[in-house]
């Protein structure tokens, strides 16, 4: 799934419920280009009653791929809501983030849908 498309920015709002496990390399790709909405990807699993199954449920698997669009580089605690569901289930196999990966929160993934920039843990300075 790919909410904006190739290399763009978008919302793609699904109606019920979505599984991202089957089959093992299926993935959810989000490009990130800003800090504001319209300016990263966002995939809304939202409410249908007539839907089977459990309204607006994301379930993870498979990968979790995120991509950095025309340069842009966050700042420590740039924040981007990549999610909105009603419930999640599951966890994803694969994060694959951009950069260093102990860089990114991604605690609350399954609780908010957001995904955290928070870099590197500190600046070394080297005294001669």
């Amino acid at each position: 799934l790919r909410p904006g498309g190739a290399d763009s920015a978008g919302v793609l709002t699904i109606k019920g419920m979505v599984t991202n496990a089957a089959p093992a390399n299926a993935a959810i790709e989000i490009d990130i280009g800003g800090c504001n909405e319209g300016e990263y990807d966002r995939l809304v699993v939202g409410t249908n009653t007539t839907a089977a199954g459990v309204p607006g449920r994301l379930h993870a698997g498979g990968a979790l791929v995120v991509r950095l669009l025309d340069g842009f580089q966050p700042v420590r605690n740039d924040t981007f809501q990549i999610l909105s569901f009603v419930s999640f289930t599951g966890a994803f196999d694969r994060l694959d983030l951009p950069g260093n990966p102990i860089h990114w929160d991604t605690t609350q993934l399954p609780v908010t849908g957001e995904l955290r920039y928070i870099g590197p843990s500190g600046t070394l300075i080297i005294l001669k």
